[in-house]
């Protein structure tokens, strides 16, 4: 996982959106990856300590990035896990 200390470098223009919540929205990267968009930092801090617990698991993503306001989680079984975690 690569923590930045910056702000979002993606396009979100070249994305599709995937989902919606009261945490942010999830889209699909160029390259197959997912991007969650948030103002609420400690969601992702979270976020971050649940995944790095079920590192590993088939049924949840693997994180990429993170960063202010964005992380990047892998595609496994993302874009369903991903609306979920944009759900809490």
């Amino acid at each position: 996982m690569i923590l930045k200390f910056q702000n979002n470098p993606y396009d979100i223009k070249k994305c599709k959106l995937v989902g919606t919540g009261h945490n942010g929205q999830v889209y699909l990267l160029p390259n197959g990856k997912l991007i969650k968009l948030s103002s609420r930092i400690n969601s992702f801090i979270d976020e971050y300590s649940i995944l790095e617990k079920v590192n590993g698991n088939k049924y949840f993503p693997q994180i990429y990035e993170i960063g202010f306001g964005y992380i990047v989680l892998g595609t496994a079984v993302c874009q369903k896990t991903a609306v979920l975690f944009c759900h809490k």
